[in-house]
């Protein structure tokens, strides 16, 4: 069940993409280094999840900060909804990033299958937001 939200999530990204390549979307060194800081935090604390939530709440509180300040920032830029949509998704969808961290607070830790399966689900999202990012330097996507 799982496995088919995810296809389905990755199927959007790419529509999204798609559709929003045709306009010409500004990039943002700022924002393409903040999208590389928050890769490499979620991914260090998708790889703690074993350990008690407790312990690293503070760590989560703040990546969720530097997330939902990249939203604002992305809302401030033109011809920006497809990053914006998809950090949303980030921050609203149960199976996305915020939706672990609540999964993780729930159970206090997690297997170290399901950190292995989500590891690889969640960092394809957030790779997805940065590859679109790093493509913005050269134009529409799909364009080369």
């Amino acid at each position: 069940m799982k496995n088919i939200f995810f296809i389905r999530l990755i199927v959007v990204f790419t529509i999204m993409l798609i559709s929003f390549s045709c306009k010409v979307p500004q990039y943002a060194i700022l924002s393409d280094n903040a999208n590389n800081m928050i890769v490499i935090k979620a991914k260090d604390l998708i790889d703690k999840s074993t350990d008690s939530y407790s312990t690293h709440a503070m760590e989560i509180a703040n990546l969720k900060v530097q997330v939902d300040s990249i939203v604002v920032e992305e809302n401030n830029r033109k011809m920006n909804q497809a990053t914006i949509a998809m950090w949303s998704i980030v921050q609203k969808d149960k199976f996305s990033l915020y939706g672990f961290f609540d999964l993780w607070q729930q159970q206090n830790t997690v297997s170290p299958a399901a950190v292995a399966e989500m590891n690889q689900k969640l960092l394809s999202i957030l790779n997805i937001i940065q590859t679109w990012e790093q493509r913005k330097k050269g134009g529409p996507l799909f364009n080369k």
